[in-house]
């Protein structure tokens, strides 16, 4: 996820979209194993900034990735 703007290469903020396309993990799947229903998974993919913390770390253990950067691509949704 990098791009070159003006000579430089930049990094570009991951989204929690592209951590669950990075997964390889289908949605149903990702939903049962955090334990929320298929549609709410639906609605906070939409609106992640409304997942709490708990659900976070469930997220980031299920797509195997540290919290923090589960955290960060919440944070940048929301910007």
């Amino acid at each position: 996820l990098f791009y070159c703007k003006g000579g430089v290469e930049m990094r570009k903020q991951e989204t929690l979209e592209d951590l669950i396309v990075e997964s390889g993990l289908k949605l149903e799947v990702i939903a049962n194993r955090i334990g929320i229903s298929y549609n709410y998974f639906y609605r906070l993919r939409k609106q992640p900034t409304k997942m709490d913390a708990d659900l976070m770390v469930k997220l980031a253990e299920v797509l195997g990735v540290d919290s923090e950067r589960v955290f960060e691509a919440i944070k940048s949704n929301g910007d």
